[in-house]
């Protein structure tokens, strides 16, 4: 056995060792290829700046060359020998100008003025002009049609050269012209003078036969081109040496073109950088750096050889184990069910805890979810559960047992919630008391029982209740005594008035108010305690009832009227259906007339399934904005309001779903809807109007995308404002 653990441990060894040699022959692979691609791009920039260099160059040495062309044509008298093809009165005319003109650079190596006459004769060279009377040159073609300056590079009779062609008139008639050319020499000078360069200058082997056996010139082949003698000595040593290519330690560029007057190629500037001091550095520092990684490898690896067992563990305990809690998280409650018994599974949410986040701050927040917690463990103990923190405030309790009673887990959920809603929860950071509530679903089964209970919990939340068994006995049973129970507090609400419109503030984007939303709510007071419904506890049922007509009408007097001699605007809402009831319709038309400014007035037609009739109800939305009054489409993004619905309406708001606003920080297709959205309705000239804003991040987020307008807790919850 020890010889078998011993080649065991020898064969893990060489196989460590194996990967460190091939990672370190990958690492030096890499850092390789980096090096190469810095100093590829290190003469990359040199040589794109050197090409802005040269054109640069070329711009100016034209920009001069033109100036001392039309001095010499503003000349007086020139322009008539120039007519008269007068040699001696041209060249007695330059001779006295020539010095003070400026054209001298270099005794031995001058600028050349040249004048032809229309056929392409010299007139005057201001070098040999009986070397140059027999050559004839018509460089300017259609120059009466065009009348400008050409210029360019082209193979003389040595080398290459610059060459700006002005066109001279005589009483609008053309006459000839004048030219001005300017050695290579001059351009390399400039350009390597501003980088630490060699430049060198080459030409086509076609152009090869303009001056060939006709100078002492040596070309050195490059490819398929010849460099000629100017430019640098280094750069024409490497060439002889490496023909055109780069090589370790020093680059070529031969891509900047010279052209003619014509835009014809006549020419290449070459350009060579000496990389060897770079390379020799970059390197040095490349071998220091991989005998680091080395060394850093090898103290990696004897860390890990004798921590591993340790290591392995802590991140075991860390895999399974709720980080701020302590309590087994969502990983180990999977692992357990998959043992696919039968189980009690309950998943309790803590209510509005992101309201409690955003009251104390977070590092409050989870004091108190460390409090909740323990409470958690607690219970767990007593009564024989496991315990586990699978989320920010959902906390699970799980049983196995082999049979469980209705009755039983009832007990136990009751049992559960008197003992955490009565948590008092002390801070030492703030004064305050804290009191929590929680919703709870329950499961009773096998592998998905989690799916399941959050199925449940999913309902809880929806109907405001505290908690519900994924049964559909429980679940019928719940529901009929929650139905009767409603009733009874809507027919006392209606003859009590106690259905009160709540209002909630909607800003800008520089969080001023500018309208308020009417939100229906019904106040219930019950031994002395004062209940608040909301829609979702009731609404539904007050439809199915018949006792939805008196609300509605309740709401449109008492919103109106309200903000009758207000300065903001009201927003109040309504469903499909009510713009077909004619009590609803009579009692809304009359509050309008009464109210008066109907551009104060906003109708939020809001999401119902099955709509009678759309058309018919674009009707109706069309004679109330022929009065002036604002309609708001309501949860766009959602049931029947779709884009095509949207283009008929022609709305003047659409208010953005709030579920997707509701988690658009954590989910990208929320994200991705909203801005469909919000890029729609300016399409369109239609404002938006963002509801569920409860927080900070959610408001500047919003802005960056471009809604106009913002609704929700981080502006203020709805109120009732008609007791102040």
């Amino acid at each position: 056995m020890n010889n078998l653990h011993m080649r065991a441990k020898h064969n893990t060894l060489l196989i460590v060792l194996g990967l460190l040699i091939l990672s370190w022959g990958a690492g030096y692979q890499y850092l390789n290829y980096q090096l190469n691609s810095l100093i590829d791009n290190q003469f990359n920039n040199i040589s794109t700046n050197t090409h802005k260099i040269f054109i640069l160059t070329i711009q100016q040495k034209k920009k001069n060359l033109e100036s001392k062309l039309e001095r010499v044509i503003s000349i007086s008298d020139l322009t008539k020998a120039v007519l008269n093809k007068d040699n001696k009165k041209i060249e007695l005319i330059i001779k006295s100008y020539y010095r003070n003109l400026n054209f001298i650079e270099n005794e031995n190596e001058k600028d050349k003025l040249i004048f032809r006459s229309t056929d392409g004769a010299i007139l005057y060279h201001n070098h040999n002009i009986e070397v140059f009377n027999n050559n004839k040159k018509v460089l300017i073609i259609d120059i009466n049609a065009f009348n400008q300056t050409y210029s360019g590079f082209e193979v003389g009779k040595s080398s290459i050269i610059y060459r700006v062609i002005k066109p001279i008139f005589y009483n609008n008639k053309y006459i000839g012209s004048v030219e001005l050319e300017l050695p290579i020499n001059k351009f390399i000078q400039d350009t390597s003078s501003l980088f630490k360069i060699e430049i060198g200058v080459a030409i086509n082997k076609s152009m090869l036969e303009n001056i060939f056996n006709k100078s002492k010139q040596i070309f050195i082949p490059i490819g398929d081109r010849y460099l000629l003698t100017e430019g640098s000595d280094k750069l024409k040593e490497h060439i002889l040496k490496n023909s055109d290519k780069s090589s370790e330690l020093y680059k070529i560029d031969n891509t900047i073109l010279l052209e003619n007057h014509l835009g014809e190629i006549s020419g290449y500037f070459i350009l060579g950088y000496d990389i060897s001091s770079l390379v020799k550095k970059d390197k040095e520092f490349m071998y220091r750096l991989f005998f680091m990684i080395i060394i850093m490898s090898f103290a990696i690896c004897l860390v890990l050889y004798f921590s591993f067992k340790k290591i392995f563990a802590e991140f075991k305990k860390q895999a399974y184990t709720d980080y701020l809690t302590g309590l087994a998280n969502r990983e180990s409650l999977e692992c357990l069910l998959m043992k696919n018994k039968l189980n009690l599974l309950i998943l309790s949410n803590i209510k509005d805890f992101s309201l409690l986040n955003e009251i104390y701050g977070i590092k409050i927040a989870n004091k108190i979810l460390i409090k909740v917690a323990k409470a958690f463990e607690k219970f767990s103990k007593e009564n024989n559960f496991n315990v586990y923190r699978i989320s920010a405030d959902e906390f699970v309790l799980v049983k196995f047992e082999d049979n469980f009673e209705v009755e039983e887990y009832l007990e136990i959920i009751e049992k559960l919630h008197n003992y955490i809603n009565s948590l008092i929860i002390k801070i030492d950071l703030i004064d305050e008391v804290i009191g929590i509530e929680i919703y709870s679903g329950i499961s009773v089964g096998y592998e998905y029982s989690l799916a399941e209970a959050q199925m449940a919990l999913k309902k809880v939340k929806e109907n405001s209740l505290s908690y519900l068994a994924y049964s559909q006995k429980v679940d019928r049973k719940q529901h009929s005594k929650e139905v009767v129970n409603i009733k009874k507090i809507l027919r006392h609400a209606l003859k009590n008035n106690n259905i009160i419109p709540f209002f909630q503030p909607i800003t800008n984007k520089d969080g001023k108010i500018i309208k308020y939303e009417a939100l229906v709510r019904i106040i219930e007071h019950n031994n002395n305690e004062e209940r608040i419904l909301t829609p979702n506890e009731f609404l539904s049922i007050s439809i199915h009832s018949g006792l939805y007509i008196k609300i509605a009408i309740s709401m449109i007097k008492q919103s109106l009227d309200f903000f009758i001699d207000k300065d903001k605007k009201i927003s109040i809402n309504l469903l499909p259906s009510d713009f077909f009831n004619a009590t609803i319709m009579k009692t809304l038309k009359n509050s309008i007339k009464k109210f008066g400014a109907t551009d104060r007035i906003v109708l939020e037609v809001i999401e119902q399934d099955n709509i009678e009739n759309f058309d018919r109800l674009i009707n109706i939305l069309n004679d109330f904005k022929k009065q002036g009054v604002l309609i708001a489409i309501d949860d766009f993004g959602s049931g029947y309001a779709n884009y095509t619905n949207i283009i008929k309406v022609k709305p003047d708001y659409i208010k953005i779903d709030g579920s997707l606003i509701r988690d658009i920080l954590v989910n990208k297709e929320s994200k991705i809807l909203v801005k469909s959205i919000v890029n729609f309705a300016k399409e369109l000239g239609i404002i938006t109007v963002a509801e569920y804003v409860e927080n900070k991040e959610i408001f500047e987020l919003l802005k960056e995308y471009g809604v106009d307008e913002y609704q929700g807790y981080y502006f203020g919850k709805p109120k009732n404002l008609l007791n102040k």
